[in-house]
């Protein structure tokens, strides 16, 4: 079998732009999920340089983390933002809905299902077609703290094989449910940061280069700087959706 190629950061920086051209050919008018971190806007930004009917849609209770920033992000990337507040006493009957749609009553899906389910009805009543989301680099670029726990308890080959777990994982069940949840609405749902070029490249990234420092996935953020997304944004640490949005939080208390 052939070597695996070295990793080549020029080659990752390629293979985002060829999916991105790709993903936005003739691609007049699109909706981007976005919560103001550092994935949602390198692929906001990335995608409003090529349509420039983009419209960024945020979700999140009223005064959420991810609505505020949203909001601060949108205006440091100069985009136009649609900011989606989802009404807590809603929660339960959305719930019901989404599992249906995704065919699961697991607290963590619905948890990250609900607000993406808001924001793709608001999008679809908003007259759009196709919506892009920054799923996967959390996977791709060691994100997750567990990442840098493993390196120091364990070593290399840990975070190796609980990134090949998680990004399977990853691809059964996030793609799985952004898709039927897409589906539902009959929008088309890209995303960039999947392409098969893209991520086996990210896959080949030598573990430390990822987490050299607290912040981890920094080749993700190397990416980002590299596109100019400015310095408040790169250096956001992760927030998952279901808490930056407040659902977690709403959906705890229905249990």
């Amino acid at each position: 079998s052939k070597k695996p190629k070295k990793f080549n950061f020029v080659d990752l920086v390629k293979a985002l732009d060829e999916s991105i051209a790709l993903s936005t050919k003739n691609v007049q008018k699109c909706a981007v999920l976005f919560s103001g971190g550092v994935d949602s806007s390198l692929c906001a930004k990335l995608i409003a340089e090529k349509v420039s009917g983009t419209t960024l849609f945020a979700v999140g209770l009223k005064n959420s983390h991810d609505l505020l920033q949203a909001k601060k992000s949108a205006e440091l990337l100069n985009l136009p933002l649609e900011i989606v507040e989802i009404d807590s006493k809603k929660i339960s009957s959305i719930a019901k809905q989404v599992s249906k749609i995704i065919s699961s009553n697991d607290f963590l899906q619905l948890s990250i299902a609900i607000p993406e389910f808001v924001a793709l009805e608001k999008i679809k009543s908003s007259d759009y077609k196709i919506v892009f989301s920054g799923q996967g680099p959390d996977e791709l670029f060691l994100g997750y703290a567990v990442f840098s726990k493993l390196l120091k308890q364990k070593g290399i080959s840990d975070v190796k094989k609980e990134q090949k777990h998680l990004f399977d994982v990853f691809e059964q069940r996030n793609v799985q449910r952004e898709t039927a949840l897409a589906e539902h609405f009959d929008l088309d749902v890209r995303m960039p940061f999947l392409d098969e070029e893209f991520c086996s490249i990210a896959l080949s990234i030598p573990v430390k280069e990822n987490l050299n420092n607290s912040l981890r996935k920094n080749v993700f953020r190397k990416l980002a700087v590299k596109k100019e997304i400015p310095a408040q944004i790169v250096l956001l640490p992760k927030k998952a959706i279901q808490y930056g949005s407040g659902v977690s939080k709403e959906l705890k208390k229905l249990q």
